[in-house]
């Protein structure tokens, strides 16, 4: 089992290609936070066309895009990267839930 989780922390985390000392910093900790999430995980590996993943077209994905880069022009990457990543993942979170309350009312 724990060979398997670690291929699939590899998977989740291809996008960190080669010898990333970030990866090497976080294996650890990132493999309990994900075994932590037990099937949920999974959600990872889906492709980036399926929820929860947004749509390339979605609007608040284009307003977190450009109002980080205008962050970024006043005052640095630093504070870009924490304001978007912040405000995505709550935005994620609240797409997500809106998603599952709909197939909800749906049923």
């Amino acid at each position: 089992m724990d060979h398997d989780r670690d291929v699939d922390l590899a998977e989740l985390l291809a996008d960190a290609s080669g010898d990333s000392e970030a990866l090497a910093r976080w294996r650890d900790r990132l493999s309990r936070y994900v075994d932590s999430q037990g099937g949920l995980d999974a959600l990872r590996l889906r492709s980036p066309s399926e929820p929860p993943w947004p749509a390339t077209d979605n609007p608040m994905l284009a307003y977190l895009v450009e109002r980080s880069r205008e962050i970024a022009s006043e005052k640095g990457l630093d504070e870009a990267f924490a304001w978007i990543i912040h405000h995505a993942w709550f935005e994620g979170v609240i797409s997500e839930r809106a998603r599952i309350a709909r197939l909800v009312d749906e049923d």
